[in-house]
């Protein structure tokens, strides 16, 4: 960090504005947004993603958001997930392009790779999420190097639920569902409001987040999104990173 203040860069912070909820029902305030959401940045500088909320938002219908965890949060069971929960939670993916609403392949293999060892599946999606994040590249970066844009990638991804001591604590060390557990709860919002569900970021007990310093090392652009919050097109929580000597960010005045 100190050779790249050196440098001339800078750290910026990357938050969360919003709430909970449609336009209408957060008024007078806004839907989840990413701010800034448009950055345009040099090697030499960093970007620090860190964000609160709320866990007591109104308690409205199912078309507010969706992901616990519930209210009360028991923390590792069902017990209050069939009620409509009220916490903000917020999360960091790559995608390919800012019209889009899905990841990008995380994994670099599928259902056809069958024979593959979890080892090999584990090297195989290493190699693929490192060949397009910002904070690595694989012309002039060591091996140690990797290891932490990985860290720092899959942190902003998963809000660190599965190592997170302040959450494991909370849940009696027990693990995140998996995606057979939960489709085998037989109601949709039980399912998608338990507190074990990592997929939605609800094991997250808390609504801060602290993602770490993002290191910018390779040009290109890059688009993120929250998968947490993507519900429908008009709430849709995107961002986009430019690094580079071409990058700019253009200032619409009405």
């Amino acid at each position: 960090m100190k050779a790249n203040l050196a440098a001339g860069g800078k750290i910026y912070n990357v938050n969360v504005r919003g709430k909970r909820g449609n336009i209408v029902q957060v008024y007078p305030s806004v839907e989840y947004d990413f701010v800034p959401n448009m950055l345009a940045l040099s090697n030499s500088d960093m970007i620090h993603f860190q964000w609160t909320g709320s866990d007591y938002n109104p308690r409205r219908g199912c078309n507010d958001a969706t992901g616990g965890p519930p209210d009360a949060n028991t923390f590792s069971t069902d017990a209050n997930a069939n009620q409509n929960p009220r916490a903000d939670r917020s999360n960091v993916v790559l995608t390919s392009h800012m019209g889009n609403n899905v990841p990008l392949d995380y994994l670099g293999y599928d259902h056809t790779n069958a024979d593959l060892t979890f080892n090999a599946k584990k090297a195989i999606a290493n190699k693929t999420i490192l060949s397009n994040a910002p904070c690595y590249n694989s012309a002039t970066d060591s091996a140690t190097t990797a290891q932490d844009c990985l860290h720092t990638i899959m942190r902003l991804a998963y809000l660190n639920q599965q190592s997170d001591s302040g959450s494991l604590a909370f849940r009696a060390g027990k693990p995140c569902l998996t995606q057979t557990q939960l489709d085998a709860i037989n109601n949709e919002d039980v399912a998608d409001f338990h507190p074990l569900n990592c997929a939605k970021m609800n094991a997250k007990p808390f609504p801060y987040f602290d993602g770490g310093i993002l290191f910018l090392r390779k040009y290109g652009w890059f688009p993120f999104f929250s998968s947490r919050n993507n519900n429908f097109s008009n709430r849709q929580n995107i961002g986009i990173i430019c690094v580079g000597p071409q990058c700019k960010v253009f200032v619409f005045r009405y």
